[in-house]
This record gives structure tokens, sequence and C-alpha cells, in this order.
């Protein structure tokens, strides 16, 4: 009786799993799959670089199971593309199946050759779908662009150009008594952590029209706003009479780092039409150096868009330093400054601090936008090596934090400067409803007649507006202001 009821169970057992087996068909003449997309379009990519993976769902719509016989690229191995099948990666899969109302996903990622040729060029593919007699296809695009590809490398004095883009590993170098001279147009790509250090000279000369970029090797959309995609551009103490002209510098963890130069022999570090945004830590950071800024944009930071420190001298000039960072909390101010620092529990100050502030916007989402720390003279009392003014700004900060008699002249503090928005960091000032309108102190407006993109700000008929931008009603694009 037992081995008869376990031929019993054993029947059951093996009728069950022939029950649950489907019948997989192959699609009608009539009949087709439904994709998600008909055409998967990647960014620009750099070549022999590795894309970002992107992915669409085939749809089995019918009460049937289906099967695919051939899942394949259409350039086969000498594809420059991969696809991804059931945790598989390869040109071709077959006896692919697709349950009834049900729907796989398909997963592709490209490699793209170079090119040799500067231009972005055209990579296309296609993705067949055979089942039966029946084929259809989803379309590959992408546009693959050669690059001067740079891994920890050591240069003497070169002149970098628009011809290509160059992609930097690791760390790019400027010797010393070397200099970096960096034609418009030109765009520097830096992989993740990488740097550019600076012991010589660097020349940025780019031009409102074909500004110079410094970004992370990215270039998909959601990459465009992201901090934190490269290191810095650090200029070392040896370096001296530095320039930037007409330089995006974006998505990185320190935009520029000023360490200990400029101050010595009157040298300066020149930075115009310039835009900082997006950095995870700090827009400018500069210890104990001479800078001269004009008509320049520092904006999204974690922690402050201008950091000045340890001494030095500084001037900006028409400059935006807005703060509207939101990744995560920032209880920093857009703008520091400070003289000193700490070593052994001793207070080291500076020789001098000047930092000096015209015609500019102070600014952010929080309700106080300027921190400072100094350490008092410790031989004089009364006579303090550091000094602050703000001259015809707009600022937002704590009343307590500045005195207006000695620090802030014809300044207005605690209003909005109506920019035209905020979220997009269009630092453009609204025409008609911003109090920078016409604020401007007009002998350092006469010293710097042109706006960030070439507006007139000074001349007949014409009141100067606080910061970079003077409003106009038609609004030009800045192509310097690439977010």
């Amino acid at each position: 009786m037992k081995i008869f009821l376990k031929y019993i169970l054993f029947l059951l057992y093996i009728t069950a799993i022939i029950s649950c087996e489907r019948n997989y068909v192959s699609l009608k003449s009539t009949q087709k799959l439904i994709f998600s997309t008909d055409t998967v379009q990647f960014d620009t990519v750099f070549t022999d670089i590795k894309t970002i993976t992107h992915s669409f769902k085939v749809y089995n719509p019918y009460e049937e199971a289906i099967m695919i016989d051939e899942v394949r690229l259409e350039g086969g191995e000498n594809s420059q593309y991969k696809i991804n099948v059931d945790g598989s990666s390869d040109y071709e899969f077959r006896n692919v199946t697709i349950n009834p109302k049900d729907s796989i996903f398909i997963f592709i990622e490209g490699k793209l050759k170079k090119g040799l040729i500067n231009k972005p060029f055209e990579i296309k593919d296609s993705i067949i779908f055979r089942s039966g007699i029946k084929t259809q296809k989803v379309i590959l695009r992408a546009f693959g662009q050669d690059v001067v590809t740079l891994t920890r490398e050591k240069i003497k004095t070169t002149t970098f150009t628009a011809d290509k883009p160059y992609l930097i590993n690791d760390y790019l170098v400027v010797d010393s008594t070397e200099t970096l001279t960096i034609e418009p147009g030109s765009k520097l790509y830096f992989n993740n952590k990488a740097r550019l250090v600076v012991f010589g000279n660097i020349k940025v000369n780019g031009t409102i029209k074909e500004p110079v970029s410094f970004s992370g090797i990215r270039m998909e959309k959601f990459y465009a706003d992201k901090p934190g995609q490269w290191d810095r551009i650090h200029l070392m103490p040896s370096s001296g009479d530095n320039v930037f002209n007409n330089a995006i510098i974006k998505n990185s963890i320190i935009g520029l780092y000023v360490d200990s130069c400029s101050n010595k022999q009157n040298q300066k570090t020149i930075i115009k039409n310039t835009t900082i945004n997006n950095v995870s830590k700090f827009g400018l950071l500069a210890e104990d150096s001479r800078i001269d800024v004009i008509n320049s944009i520092f904006g999204n930071c974690g922690f402050h868009s201008v950091a000045l420190t340890l001494g030095g001298i500084y001037n900006f000039y028409h400059c935006t330093i807005a703060n509207y960072y939101n990744i995560k909390f920032r209880s920093t101010g857009a703008l520091f400054l400070n003289n000193y620092f700490m070593e052994n529990n001793k207070a080291i100050v500076g020789e001098v601090f000047e930092a000096n502030f015209y015609n500019t916007i102070i600014t952010g989402a929080n309700s106080n936008e300027l921190d400072y720390d100094f350490n008092d003279n410790e031989k004089d009392k009364n006579k303090n090596n550091y000094s602050y003014h703000f001259t015809n700004c707009l600022i937002r900060v704590n009343k307590d934090k500045i005195n207006d008699k000695d620090n802030c002249k014809d300044c207005i503090l605690n209003k909005k400067p109506e920019f035209l928005d905020t979220k997009k960091s269009n630092f453009n000032i609204d025409f008609e409803k911003s109090p920078c309108k016409g604020a401007a102190n007009e002998k350092i407006a006469e010293k710097y007649p042109k706006d960030k993109i070439g507006n007139d700000r000074y001349g007949d008929n014409i009141t100067p507006d606080i910061g970079c931008y003077q409003a106009v009603k038609q609004v030009k694009e800045d192509k310097n202001n690439n977010k």
C-alpha cells in the first residue's frame, strides 16, 4: 500500500511539472513586440571610455508566452555596443522568452573607438529582435568625441587649443617657471579626483562667445549640475601672474584654490568674466594671496562660495556671490573672511588682510551669507592687521556682523536681488523689480564699462547696476554661465 501511494504521489508530481511548463510560440505575421522606446540615444561620450548604461523594456502584450529566437546587435562582434539580457553581456542571444502580459529589460552600454577627427561623430547600430518570421529593431545612437588624454603628466610651456578636448586622469602639473596657455573654446575634462596643479603660470584666454571650460568627464544631462566629480585647480605658492578670463569651472570639489601665491613682488591672479558653480566645498579658496576679480559669478557651493583666508589683498568689482546649494544642509555663509590659522594651539596671523568689494552682490538661501573670523594684532591691540570694506553692495547679513559706517558704504542690506531663476543658476537681475538696478557706484562702473556678457553698464542714459550683469529687457544667453 505504501509503495502504491508513493507511486501515485510521484505521478502527481510529474503531472504538476508538465502542467507548469509553458508552450512558447513565435510571433505571427500580424503580431509584434512593444518597446518602451524605438531609439536609445546616448549623449556625447569620449572615445575609449565606457558610456553609462541605458535600458529599455520589451513587452509581450499577448496571452501566449513568446519565444524570441534571436536578440542581436546588427553590427555583430564589430559593434561598439554591448547588450545585457538576463545578467549576461554579449553581442547576441538566442531563445529569449517573455511570459504572457510580461516584459523584460534590455541593457545597453558602449565603448566608442577613436574616430581620428576633431569634431564629434555619430555611431549608429540596431538591436534586432527576430521571432519566427517577424523581425523588429531598436535604433542605437551615440556621438563620440576624440580627446587628448593626459595621465599624471608634468608639462613644460605649452598651449592648449580648441581642436580637441583634453581628458585629465589623476593630475596634470604645470612645472615651475613654465606657462600653460589655454586658447578660446578649449575644454578640459577631469576624471574622478583628478586635478590641475600649477607651479608655474596659467593663462586662460577665453572669450564671451568661446569660454574655456573645466568640468568632469560625464556629459550626460543627469551630471550637468552634480558637484564633486573631480578635485580642483590648485595654484601653488611658486605661481604668480595667473589669468582666468572667461572661464567656466564647475562640478568639482574645490573650484579654484589659490595657495599663498601672487602676493609677492606685486604679482596678482586676475579672474575676469568667470563662473565657478556647483562645487561640493569651496568655489574660490584663497590663502594669503593677491587677487583681483571682475564680472564673475561664484555660485552654489557646499561650504563657502568665496573663502579668503590667512591674509592677502583681494578686490572684487561687479561680482555676484550667490549660494543656493541644496544638495545638503549648509550653515556657512557664501562669503568667508579670515586672517589666521591655528598651529599647536597658537594663532598664526597673516601679515596683512585686505578685502574690498565694489558693486557686488553677496546673497544666498541662508539668512546670513557673510561669515568672518579675525584675530587681532597681538603686538598692538589698537592696530589691527585686517580690513574689509563693502561699497555699493547688496548683502544678506545679520546686521550685528557689519558696521555701516566703518565697513559698508551705500550698501543694500537684506533685500532680495530678484534673480531671474536661481534654480537654473540664472543670476541676471530682474529689470523691473531688482533693488540692484541703478544702485552701483558710477566711478567703479566707469572702470569696468561692460558687464559679464558684454552689455554696456556705463555711458549716456545708463545707470549701472550692482552685480556682474547689467539688467536689460531682453536678456542675452551667457555661454560663460554653463551650469
